[in-house]
């Protein structure tokens, strides 16, 4: 015996609905880290164009954690002005 909500067919709950978002809703803002990542992309990029995204997204957080406070506070001012 299935539950009353199950398909016998299928054995499956049917799927909800998503709601759609509305598209004049305001964004939120981007964090400190992706000021920090933004910025320092371009130049690691420019000096290792070999490497690729994945390794670029790693050696950005490894920088990201190891920043200065003052560093992190700059990002954190860009991140709050918008």
């Amino acid at each position: 015996m299935l539950p009353r909500d199950v398909d016998e067919e299928t054995c499956r709950k049917p799927r909800k609905k998503r709601i759609k978002k509305d598209p004049t809703a305001p964004k939120r803002n981007s964090s400190a880290y992706i000021f920090y990542s933004n910025e320092k992309r371009h130049e690691l990029k420019r000096n290792n164009p070999e490497l690729s995204f994945s390794d670029i997204a790693k050696i950005l957080s490894k920088q990201w954690k190891r920043a200065t406070a003052e560093e992190r506070r700059v990002s954190a001012q860009k991140s709050q002005a918008l």
